[in-house]
Parts: C-alpha cells; sequence; structure tokens
C-alpha cells in the first residue's frame, strides 16, 4: 500500500516536515519506487554512510511545489560535483520525466 511504502522511505532518510513530505508523496505516488533505489543508488557516489533528507520546496513565484533530496557531501566542492555529475548521468537522466520534474537534488556540504 502507498502508506506503507510512504512509512518505509520515512524510515530510510532524514524528513523535514513529515505531513508536507507524505502529503506530496500520496499526491505523487510514482515518486515512491524512485526513492527507495536511491537509498541504494546514492551512497554509490557519495558514500556508503550517507543519510540523505527530504524536503518540501515552494516557490511562491509560480506556485510550483517540489520535493528535494539533499545528500551530505563529506568531500570537497570539486569532488561532490563530479559525482553530482555522475549520478545525474549514470542514474538520474534515466529516470521517468514526471519524476524529474516534481524532484530534485541538492548536496550540503559538511
Amino acid at each position: 500500500s502507498e502508506y506503507y511504502r510512504i512509512c518505509l522511505i520515512f524510515s530510510l532518510y532524514k524528513v523535514d516536515e513529515p505531513q508536507k513530505v507524505a502529503d506530496y508523496l500520496f499526491r505523487n505516488s510514482f515518486l515512491a519506487s524512485i526513492l527507495i533505489s536511491a537509498v541504494e543508488i546514492i551512497p554509490k557516489y557519495f558514500g556508503s554512510l550517507v543519510i540523505s533528507r527530504l524536503s518540501i520546496f515552494h516557490d511562491p513565484e509560480d506556485g510550483s511545489t517540489e520535493l528535494f533530496i539533499t545528500i551530505p557531501a563529506q568531500m570537497s566542492f570539486k569532488e561532490a560535483m563530479v559525482q553530482e555529475d555522475k549520478l545525474l548521468e549514470e542514474w538520474w537522466l534515466d529516470t521517468p520525466s514526471e519524476a524529474r520534474c516534481a524532484m530534485s537534488f541538492d548536496i550540503e556540504f559538511l
């Protein structure tokens, strides 16, 4: 069920404003499988101890809302940008376009 998948996602990520994220995932249920697979894929680029964070960004100018995966990076800026490019090229660009419109990545330097 969708509820089970959202509970699983919440156990795999840190979640800012859980109710907003849950509501967004219920409205965009196609993101669940991508988020679950991302938990295995992101550490290949950013390290095995990475726990990414989910948050909702609402753009007041155009009224759009988007889910962000914030990836903590314990590496240099240059290396993180190289890893982000690899992640985008090797995985993200192969995801359905509706997912790429509803979700984005952000790198957080620690």
